[in-house]
């Protein structure tokens, strides 16, 4: 085993440093490569919410000027695996730049070290512990830093297998070749593509200004890509810069048309939505949201995020139409209801009304004679008939009922007006006085409380 940790030794301090096969540094920027095809370039990281993608759009000047510009791209536009892998690469090629050699060599050093050990360890049952030990902290170093410098590791990793498998006479766990096997299979990192130029970024900032939704983030783009084609000082070709520049200010005209289109849009068809709502025509406000759609669908669909908002309070002011519909013709049903209910309701006013001066005569203890009575009682019946026929609406039921008391106590007057009358029975006629009275004073205050309850709602 000593044999063999000289090797490995020999073998470590033999790794010479090698320079990254992309020359990256921590500059080295991200990028977003779309499904279309072709990348963007991005200033730090991205951030994704749900399907929108935000990031920092570099526009350098000339001179080493920065600029950048946030935009936001639909998350479907963009090749996700591509640009994982890409970023992977980007962060090895910056750590292999800054200080990926400083910390292989300290891992370097603390391996020489565990090897050192093994050699003058007399236990082989310690020896193969130390070693697979040593051989897993490799692996997860390598898994750690971006797979950096994995040929050199991967080769010690072998013959610390070797070292293993000689101390158990060639019965070594299975599972150290199996992650051998994993980690020399990691897939080969894409390559590290070079800062682009000026022009490069002028292209890839014309191509995320079509993909970007938003329109303030089309038109700010624009802007500054005209701002870096007119500086004075940029090199870029005349004839290049000149075709770019009619591009970008053909452009912009036609986003500063959508936008003057789209704000006209809104104010006409909140205006028209909310006349509607106003007179509680739901399909009025439904023609204007199909409305909206289809000069949308016009336009482009180049404003998702000022359509959704428009849709959204036409919306409201579709709730509004919907609840002063049914307001409305809830209105109309208890006038209807209510006016047919006080014109059945008067027929039987009339009857305690042509009753009165009977009743009254009941009340003063005056009459009327045996005959009248038995009428006075039947046509009094008759009417309680009549009314427990009709249905109130609710805000009549309290005045309903009065009336159905009253014309009661009517009827009761009667009979014990005319049972008093038929036994000479002066208590009996006072009873009948009692409730003649009673009667008249429920029935006057039922028509003034009917009078109330039943207003002249104005027609629909």
């Amino acid at each position: 085993m000593w044999v063999l940790a000289a090797l490995l030794s020999g073998l470590i301090a033999a790794c010479s440093p090698v320079a990254s096969a992309a020359q990256a540094d921590h500059h080295t920027p991200y990028r977003l490569f779309l499904v279309q095809g072709g990348d963007l370039v991005i200033r730090g990281d991205y951030v994704r919410v749900a399907d929108r993608v935000a990031f920092l759009l570099p526009l350098d000047l000339p001179e080493g000027r920065q600029g950048a510009q946030l935009i936001t791209v639909p998350a479907g536009a963009v090749d996700w695996e591509t640009t994982r892998r890409y970023a992977e690469a980007v962060r090895a090629a910056r750590y292999a730049a800054s200080h990926g050699e400083a910390e292989f060599e300290q891992m370097s050093a603390a391996v020489a070290r565990a090897l050192n050990e093994i050699a003058f360890t007399e236990d082989p049952r310690a020896r193969v512990a130390l070693a697979r030990s040593t051989r897993q902290r490799l692996l997860d170093w390598m898994d750690a830093n971006h797979g950096y410098r994995a040929p050199d590791v991967v080769e010690i990793v072998a013959l610390l297998d070797e070292a293993v498998s000689a101390d158990t006479g060639g019965a070594a766990d299975g599972d150290l070749s199996v992650s051998l096997v994993a980690t020399t299979g990691r897939p080969r990192a894409m390559p590290v593509l070079p800062a682009p130029s000026l022009q490069e970024i002028i292209a890839r900032a014309l191509t995320a200004s079509r993909l970007s939704a938003v329109p303030e983030e089309r038109l700010a783009i624009l802007d500054a890509v005209a701002a870096v084609l007119d500086d004075p000082r940029s090199e870029l070709g005349a004839e290049w810069r000149e075709v770019t520049r009619a591009i970008a200010v053909r452009d912009r005209a036609a986003e500063a048309r959508r936008v003057a289109a789209y704000a006209e849009l809104r104010r006409e068809s909140l205006a028209q939505a909310a006349a509607f709502a106003r007179r509680a025509d739901v399909h009025g406000v439904r023609t204007v949201l199909d409305g909206v759609r289809a000069r949308d669908a016009e336009l482009g669909r180049r404003n998702p995020d000022h359509l959704a908002a428009l849709l959204s309070a036409i919306d409201g002011y579709l709730t509004e139409a919907r609840a002063l519909r049914l307001e409305r013709d809830h209105r109309l049903h208890a006038t209807t209801a209510a006016r047919a209910y006080g014109a059945d309701v008067k027929q039987v006013m009339a009857r305690f009304t042509a009753s009165r001066a009977a009743l009254d005569d009941i009340r003063l203890l005056a009459g009327p004679a045996a005959s009248a009575l038995a009428a006075l009682d039947r046509g009094l019946t008759d009417a309680l008939d009549s009314l427990s026929g009709h249905v109130p609406p609710v805000e009549a039921r309290v005045v309903h009922e009065l009336l159905r008391q009253a014309i009661n106590l009517a009827a009761t007057a009667a009979r014990q007006r005319y049972e008093a009358v038929l036994e000479g029975d002066l208590s009996g006629a006072w009873d009948s006085a009692a409730a003649a009275a009673g009667a008249l004073m429920l029935f006057d205050r039922a028509a003034v409380e009917l009078d109330r309850v039943l207003p002249q709602t104005e027609r629909n």
